[in-house]
């Protein structure tokens, strides 16, 4: 883990991964600019409610909104750099 913390207390990345999620009783799902080739910079998952909401922060491609009931990470697979 890395062991600077940035002005909005989170930590920067250390590891590269592929995660599976799966979103239970979606309330709301906003999906911008997806194309062929989408490049994730960030996924933040926070309290809505009694509901949770994920975003996804990208450099290119899509940028995306979810929220759901429940959020499950079904799968959690380091990759390599």
């Amino acid at each position: 883990m890395a062991k600077k913390v940035d002005e909005t207390g989170y930590r920067g990345l250390t590891k590269r991964c592929d995660i599976e999620l799966q979103f239970t009783g979606v309330q709301e799902i906003a999906f911008h600019d997806f194309s062929h080739q989408n490049v994730l910079l960030s996924l933040m998952l926070e309290e809505d409610g009694r509901n949770i909401k994920c975003t996804f922060g990208s450099s290119t491609g899509l940028d995306a909104i979810i929220v759901a009931e429940q959020v499950t990470v079904l799968s959690l697979t380091s990759t390599k750099r």
